[in-house]
């Protein structure tokens, strides 16, 4: 009964992760990044201003963690119910995240 409550739970993750992921793609909604959620009122006016490229490729980017984290739960979820092996691909799927969003904070610090 409790692996039941647990998948119920990471499949609810998932998919609102999903929902987030959608939205974000079509450019809607707000976008939970660090640079958004944490910035001083100074820094809120200036990430007004910025161009419309920017702010787009920041939703794609959103758009790309949000998906792969409703990967993540999905697996986890599968695994749960399914096999412990299954959940191997949750742990891939997290190093792989993990491995992208570095290569592009550091892609973007140096341009």
């Amino acid at each position: 009964m409790a692996e039941l409550i647990i998948t119920v739970i990471c499949a609810l993750l998932a998919v609102l992760c999903l929902i987030y992921g959608i939205f974000a793609w079509h450019y809607r909604g707000p976008i939970l990044m660090n640079k958004y959620l944490l910035a001083s009122d100074e820094e809120k006016r200036a990430l007004a201003r910025q161009p419309k490229e920017e702010r787009n490729a920041d939703y794609r980017y959103a758009a790309k963690i949000s998906f792969a984290i409703a990967l993540m739960w999905l697996m986890a979820g599968l695994g749960i119910i399914t096999d412990i092996l299954l959940m191997w691909l949750s742990v891939i799927a997290a190093i792989v995240l993990v491995n992208y969003a570095l290569a592009e904070l550091f892609r973007n610090n140096r341009s």
